[in-house]
């Protein structure tokens, strides 16, 4: 930022002029920053946790166009649930 200027990485960024100025002046301490990525009140105990395979569920997309059928989320999430069991 310091070769090109807060404008200009505003502008590149497409953000408020303050706002990458403000991110300039706590550089330091946002790079030091070691804190948990994500919550741990968001984890479920009791859920197996399970990645579908990729591939089978583009399959499955591709296949629902194929036949020209409505594609929605209700009907990829069955499917990944039946990937599941």
């Amino acid at each position: 930022m310091q070769d090109v200027g807060v404008e200009e990485v505003a502008r590149e960024l497409l953000c408020a002029r303050d706002t990458v100025h403000g991110w300039w002046q706590k550089a330091d301490k946002l790079l030091r920053f070691t804190g948990h990525a994500t919550s741990k009140t968001m984890r479920s105990r009791d859920r197996k946790k399970m990645f579908p395979d990729v591939t089978a569920i583009v399959t499955f997309m591709k296949d629902k166009r194929c036949d020209e059928m409505a594609l929605t989320t209700r009907s990829i999430m069955e499917y990944m649930w039946q990937l599941g069991d």
